[in-house]
């Protein structure tokens, strides 16, 4: 699902249900997808690099749960899944 958000929204305080899944999002990308650092975007968005790594994490149990989502990670990144020893993906 595509959304509308900016920067702005992004780095808003609080803690309302869309920015906060597309921080989620832009952390597990910084940290699976690129070259970033995880610090970088704390800076950036001027949040907290424990409360992102949290939410990545959180994130991370629910890709495993559900496998709708596991899936939906699996196509956006272009690639086959590539399972890890207990069947989750290198991506979540």
């Amino acid at each position: 699902r595509r959304v509308d958000l900016q920067e702005v929204d992004l780095s808003a305080a609080g803690q309302k249900r869309l920015p906060a899944e597309a921080r989620v999002l832009a952390a597990w990308g910084v940290l699976e997808l690129s070259d970033a650092t995880l610090n970088e975007l704390t800076v950036r968005l001027g949040r907290d690099a424990s409360t992102l790594s949290s939410a990545v994490k959180r994130f991370d149990r629910r890709c495993y749960n559900e496998p709708e989502l596991k899936e939906k990670i699996t196509r956006s990144r272009g690639a086959p899944p590539s399972a890890k020893s207990d069947g989750r993906l290198q991506a979540c």
